[in-house]
């Protein structure tokens, strides 16, 4: 990915995406380009509503409007809400969803966090930790997401 302009992800022989490195990793074209190019969380979502910008998805028992991309989606389609970790931010207090700290890897420059949920399991990592707080296992935090970050991708 540093040294290229244009990247080609394969499957089983067959190409799935070919484009830039920064919009291979930003807007993949599936789930196994989402994957396959660093981590990803994938929350499993459901369109609620659509608008001629925005639709809106359910997370976690709320609602949430994204702006629309080139997608075309209906009401009701199955999405997954794909988000990098990096745009998971977590906090004591405050507005975001509730969750529980299952595993904490300082890693110095780093922190790597798994924060269940409800049923799923949010990935976040924290690149500036000695500006935050370290959660420690077990810990009760919210989690808030870069809305702007979210891409869809259909289930």
């Amino acid at each position: 990915m540093t040294l290229s302009d244009r990247v080609v992800v394969m499957n089983n022989g067959r190409v799935e995406q070919v484009g830039a490195p920064q919009e291979i990793y930003q807007k993949p074209a599936s789930v196994f380009v989402a994957d396959f190019i660093g981590k990803a969380n994938f929350i499993e979502s459901r369109v609620e509503g659509l608008s001629d910008s925005t639709l809106t998805v359910g997370i976690f028992g709320n609602e949430m409007k994204l702006r629309r991309d080139e997608h075309s989606f209906q009401t009701g389609d199955d999405v997954f809400l794909v988000i990098r970790p990096e745009a998971v931010h977590l906090v004591e207090n405050g507005l975001g969803y509730l969750g529980e700290v299952q595993k904490s890897i300082y890693l110095g420059p780093l922190v790597e966090y798994e924060i269940e949920v409800g049923d799923q399991f949010i990935f976040a990592v924290d690149r500036e930790p000695h500006r935050h707080r370290l959660y420690l296992e077990g810990e009760q935090v919210r989690v808030r997401f870069d809305e702007d970050s979210f891409h869809l991708l259909k289930r």
